[in-house]
């Protein structure tokens, strides 16, 4: 019951990433959620119809976000050796 609460949350929202984080946040931690935020943001810019120097900055900062925090994982012990994560 709660997937298909959160499958129609995301279809319905105008924005998924903040279903999807609201969802995850509490049950992992703080550093992980900012990783995801940021590759959600990433992957949310990139589908702009329209690429401005403006939007490749917020590429940039959204890119290096990801790198910041994407240790976490590793930290974890969820990426094991031979595994990379982009």
């Amino acid at each position: 019951m709660l997937l298909l609460y959160i499958v129609k949350l995301c279809t319905s929202h105008t924005n998924p990433q903040q279903v999807y984080l609201s969802v995850v946040k509490g049950y992992i931690p703080n550093k992980m959620l900012y990783t995801i935020r940021a590759f959600l943001e990433f992957c949310y810019i990139t589908w702009h119809d329209i690429i401005t120097e403006g939007t490749l900055i917020e590429l940039e900062d959204a890119l290096s976000y990801f790198h910041k925090y994407r240790g976490i994982f590793q930290e974890e012990g969820i990426q094991g050796k031979g595994f990379s994560l982009p």
